[in-house]
């Protein structure tokens, strides 16, 4: 497979072209090969699907309804508590900018307003940990039961 340089004038090919070429030149390589996508190999449909009785069941089960019922208090709860620290930082800058731009010590160039912007930055990694963390102790085993249940 090649794909040739030529000057792209009216009469040449087209950046679309050259696309489409390729494009072509690759799904017919792909096909020689026995590949129906490159890097890919196909799946079987049946199994990727929910059967509507197993959706159902799932859904009637007290305790997805409780994991859904946490996971979006929780979500909300973070969600509001990130939206609060960064907010509150947007705030202060626009209220108080001298504040922020006072020196942290004598002879250093590092400022409040760094500082605090660094410390908005740390808590949201702070709070994805605290996040990630209490989503693998509990909604993932939550969601084992409901699976273990289902079947």
């Amino acid at each position: 497979m090649g794909l040739s340089i030529r000057p792209i004038s009216r009469k040449g090919l087209n950046g679309i072209e050259i696309y489409r070429n390729f494009t072509d030149a690759s799904r017919t390589r792909n096909l020689r090969q026995g590949r129906k996508w490159p890097g890919k190999k196909p799946t079987n449909r049946e199994s990727s699907t929910m059967h509507p009785d197993l959706a159902e069941r799932i859904q009637a089960d007290p305790r997805f309804q409780e994991l859904v019922s946490k996971r979006s208090k929780y979500n909300w709860t973070m969600a509001i508590l990130m939206m609060v620290i960064y907010y509150a930082f947007i705030l202060f800058i626009a209220f108080n900018p001298t504040a922020l731009a006072a020196k942290l010590g004598e002879g250093t160039v590092i400022s409040v307003g760094i500082l605090m912007g660094f410390l908005v930055i740390i808590a949201a990694f702070v709070l994805t940990g605290i996040y990630v963390r209490r989503a693998n102790r509990e909604f993932d085993t939550l969601t084992a039961q409901i699976k273990e249940n289902a079947k």
